[in-house]
């Protein structure tokens, strides 16, 4: 099949294969793993490239990016030393256990890599010639890997376009904008986090909740919700998008930074930043 984009909607035609052909893009935490257990079981999956976080650390150290190279340490450690790592591993390495013996599943060709934006990646591409490359936690890809290839779909961490860059389902929690705490589906374009929208998936929110039961949440839901529109698109059905409002704004690593961490601890110690009790919902175009 083959994939269009045109006046803001998203179609399926007939191709060189039956089913939509999708290569992975992902970094090699818990969420990603699970990502693709997830896809691999109910979609045609050709390829998946990792980006480890560990080597993109070791690339930013080599390349003398200083700031960029320990904030990621920093949050690194946060995240170990106050049990968000665990639950996140805990919580995906479940549903992906879950998903290893599910039928369909097939062996597909993987390249790990230094950095997403190699030349062997887009020489993976390029062989493969899948219809879809989906994208999830990798670096700023670069146009030389996207010019001239299939569209691309990123699945972000945040409510677009409140909450684009880093830790969008956080800074959502901070500032009480529980409204919009969410996972968002969008066509990769040249901005960073700025594509056409194809949905936004929202997860239950109560009131013990953290930050990190949310946003694993929230991925969860969106994930499934991804499954749902290509499986669609595969049915002959179309998806509109609908273009980011002028709204919110981009939030880097460095912008959680330890003093906002112990804030919002310090709120939650004393009860002054509770969860509002909400149900989940999934925001697709009509």
């Amino acid at each position: 099949m083959r994939l269009h984009f045109s006046g803001g909607t998203l179609a399926a035609s007939a191709g060189n294969r039956d089913r939509i052909g999708i290569v992975l893009l992902r970094s090699d935490d818990p969420q990603h793993s699970y990502l693709e257990a997830r896809i691999a079981r109910d979609l045609n999956v050709l390829g998946v490239v990792v980006e480890p976080a560990q080597r993109e650390r070791a690339r930013l150290l080599a390349r003398h990016q200083w700031s960029a190279w320990l904030w990621r340490e920093y949050h690194r450690a946060r995240q170990r030393l106050t049990g968000r790592a665990a639950y996140r591993m805990k919580y995906f390495s479940d549903a992906t256990a879950a998903l290893s013996g599910s039928p369909g599943r097939h062996r597909t060709e993987r390249l790990t890599v230094d950095w997403i934006n190699c030349s062997a990646v887009r020489e993976f591409v390029d062989r493969l010639q899948p219809d879809l490359l989906l994208v999830c936690g990798t670096g700023y890809i670069r146009q030389k890997i996207l010019a001239d290839g299939p569209i691309a779909i990123n699945i972000h961490g945040g409510y677009l376009p409140y909450y684009k860059g880093n830790h969008g389902v956080f800074f959502a929690f901070e500032q009480r904008d529980f409204t919009h705490i969410g996972v968002s589906l969008h066509i990769v374009s040249s901005k960073l986090d700025a594509g056409p929208l194809l949905a936004v998936a929202q997860p239950d929110i109560f009131p013990h909740d953290n930050d990190e039961q949310l946003y694993c949440r929230a991925l969860e839901r969106g994930v499934d919700l991804l499954c749902r529109i290509i499986l669609n698109l595969e049915a002959g059905l179309s998806v509109k998008s609908w273009e980011q409002p002028h709204a919110g704004r981009a939030y880097r690593h460095r912008d959680r930074g330890p003093s906002r961490e112990l804030r919002l601890w310090a709120l939650r110690r004393l009860s002054l930043r509770r969860a509002a009790r909400l149900d989940g919902s999934e925001i697709v175009q009509p």
